[in-house]
């Protein structure tokens, strides 16, 4: 192809010629590319990611306050007595999204405290432990005015009082989340 001299002395450039589809080549190889990563990555996810037991604690209207989870699956219910002032543990399991109780133990047997044997008593570390099966959907709770109230899960505290403020209601209920799985 000719290229005759411009007004200005330059050669002329013909225009393009407007191609089917090779210029967006590289643009639907990008997006072939970006689709299949996300594939991989979502696979990949799948495989290393498993369902695990958790607590969700909402308000008295139903908003989600925190979600706990519960690696293995439990989680105990640390309160003080209001009349005999010592600490109450109630221990939890979250099974097929219900709450679990399966054990009390406390340190004084008096005023407020079971005095049937349910499943089985015995006195372990100078504490009563009361081995029990009660399940429920949603446990409603007021958060006391006694420090430590909260649960503990994995030995790792976690007060009522950030939370909500003392006397606000707390329903404890139990969920799933995601998690990690970096075993087999």
């Amino acid at each position: 192809m000719d290229a005759s001299p411009s007004r200005d002395g330059l050669p002329e450039v013909p225009a393009p010629v407007p191609s089917r589809g090779k210029g967006r080549q590289p643009r639907k190889h990008f997006i072939l590319a970006a689709l299949g990563a996300t594939l991989v990555a979502f696979v990949a996810f799948a495989g290393l990611s498993t369902r695990i037991p958790a607590l969700r604690i909402s308000d008295g209207k139903g908003a989600t306050l925190a979600v706990l989870a519960l690696p293995e699956g439990k989680f105990i219910h640390h309160y003080t007595h209001s009349i005999h002032l010592s600490a109450v543990d109630e221990y939890f399991r979250v099974e097929d999204g219900q709450l679990r109780l399966y054990e009390l133990r406390y340190d004084t047997n008096s005023v407020g405290m079971p005095s049937d044997t349910e499943l089985g008593f015995r006195i372990e570390d100078k504490r009563f432990v009361l081995a029990m099966d009660r399940r429920f959907g949603k446990i409603p709770i007021r958060v006391a005015d006694l420090p430590g109230h909260g649960v503990i899960i994995g030995g790792a505290f976690h007060p009522f009082a950030a939370l909500m403020r003392p006397e606000g209601q707390l329903v404890l209920s139990g969920t799933e989340v995601l998690a990690a799985r970096f075993w087999r």
